[in-house]
């Protein structure tokens, strides 16, 4: 069976809430850099270009990608171009996280970090990664890499979650070093578009103290 390193990336409020009351302080704001190229022994992460659509065309859209997205269906060529060219012009917003994962020369994956709409200062984590280079680590490496990034952020905390079938996407979290909190008994219930719904592993990493 192919493990499948894939975290949905919804912001569910009775997992993001559970810690104290969002503090009134902006002082992060001027942290944030937003995407910057950061590399790591075997991989570049850098902004998403134009001309990875022809790398991209060739895994995203493999059906087995999509077995824990909220849609199991995958994208059009033209749905794939746009997610290429159309995170350009985002990329001027200095709270915009959004890194292609290059592997030997070309983009292999990505990795999402979205602000929590619930908490400030709360990060959620998304990815995905060709399948053909499953459990190589190479999920792993990346998303350590951007934590340590998310430091300099002045974030306060990255949470990620998974479908508890989804084991590749619970050990990549774990491996990164992030913690589980909550359970899947207690965690809300994950729909998927086809009607059916996934019970949810909940991980968290703290990356810097709130202000007193």
């Amino acid at each position: 069976m192919k493990l499948y390193k894939i975290v949905n990336c919804i912001d569910i409020p009775n997992i993001v809430n559970r810690d104290d009351n969002m503090d009134g302080s902006k002082d992060y704001l001027s942290k944030r850099t937003g995407t910057k190229t950061i590399k790591t022994p075997r991989l570049v992460l850098r902004k998403i270009l134009p001309t990875d659509f022809f790398s991209a065309v060739k895994w995203y859209r493999d059906p087995e990608l999509y077995r824990f997205s909220r849609s199991h269906n995958p994208p059009s060529v033209m749905q794939t171009l746009r997610f290429t060219v159309g995170r350009l012009r985002k990329y001027g917003n200095k709270s915009y996280y959004y890194w292609a994962v290059v592997y030997k020369g070309k983009m292999r994956g990505f990795v999402e970090i979205t602000e929590s709409k619930k908490r400030e200062n709360y990060f959620l984590v998304h990815y995905k990664l060709d399948i053909s280079l499953n459990n190589q680590g190479i999920t792993t490496e990346a998303l350590t890499a951007v934590i340590e990034y998310l430091k300099t952020q002045g974030a306060y905390y990255l949470i990620g979650y998974c479908d508890v079938k989804n084991i590749g996407s619970k050990r990549v979290m774990e491996k990164a070093g992030m913690e589980s909190f909550g359970s899947p008994e207690t965690n809300p219930k994950f729909h998927y578009e086809d009607g059916t719904m996934g019970d949810l592993y909940s991980f968290r990493i703290k990356l810097n103290d709130k202000p007193q």
